[in-house]
């Protein structure tokens, strides 16, 4: 977590009107959606891989992954691709990127891990609103456990150093 002092610097995002947050160092870039082609045998959390300006990115289906109703693609999504502190860099759909905050680190209650998978990590208690914190290394992980159970290896492109999920 980006933590200043006190202090964590988040970016905010919205899904189905849903506000969620996500510390701010991890997020790599944010573009328009670009086409994904979906991997033969993956789960359903995996989307496909897309590619950005050459290089190749995991797309899990953070939806599914937060128990909200799947979306088909439009082009005003967003796709934030991570750089997490462990794994590779992998990307989601959003609806929209709100804004950057820096939140007093009190006002977060740590979730723990659970064995659903979820990649919330905790929740911020704010005086107007409160949203959760979600974990892109608890999203990576998710994926790795997913695609260690697939039917079909993962798979590799030279383009990119996409680390075996198996």
């Amino acid at each position: 977590m980006s933590t200043h002092g006190q202090q964590i610097t988040l970016c905010t995002i919205r899904l189905d009107g849903q506000i969620y947050g996500i510390d701010m160092l991890a997020i790599r870039e944010a573009n328009q959606s670009t086409p994904s082609i979906r991997v033969p045998g993956s789960p359903p959390e995996v989307l496909g891989l897309v590619n950005l300006r050459g290089s190749i990115y995991l797309l899990l289906d953070i939806r599914r992954m937060l128990g909200l109703p799947e979306k088909k693609m439009t082009s005003d999504d967003l796709l934030v691709v991570f750089r997490p502190s462990q794994g590779e860099s992998f990307g989601i759909l959003v609806d929209s990127l709100d804004e950057t905050m820096v939140v007093p680190a009190r006002l977060v209650t740590p979730r723990e891990p659970d064995s659903s998978g979820s990649p919330i990590s905790g929740i911020i208690l704010g005086k107007d609103e409160s949203f959760s914190m979600i974990s892109p290394e608890l999203m990576y992980r998710r994926a790795k456990t997913l695609l260690g159970n697939s039917k079909q290896p993962p798979v590799q492109n030279s383009s990119a150093s996409l680390e075996k999920l198996a």
